[in-house]
């Protein structure tokens, strides 16, 4: 999905789909439906959505673990942190000029 960097919504609900392919260039992504699909790979590729407030993946066929699944989490929410403590760096950094 290249040249998409403006979009903030994407239903691809119902194509079954099986997996995910890159998802860098949607930067500003906010709602990703992909409800209704066949999805068991590419899962990785939502870790790239650093701007992604609503996912819905109801109605997939996943065949992965709870532990996987923890994994992928703890990747995305260390990441928000990471840019978290990044911006009140610069804050503090900020105030101090």
């Amino acid at each position: 999905m290249q040249g998409l960097v403006s979009l903030k919504i994407l239903s691809l609900m119902g194509n079954e789909l099986e997996y995910l392919t890159s998802m860098s260039d949607l930067d500003k992504l906010e709602h990703l439906n992909l409800s209704g699909n066949k999805l068991t790979a590419g899962f990785h590729e939502l870790a790239k959505l650093k701007s992604l407030l609503s996912l819905n993946l109801s109605n997939n066929n996943f065949n992965f673990t709870l532990r996987k699944f923890y994994s992928f989490l703890l990747v995305r929410i260390s990441s928000f942190f990471i840019y978290l403590l990044q911006f009140f760096i610069i804050c503090f950094y900020l105030k101090q000029m």
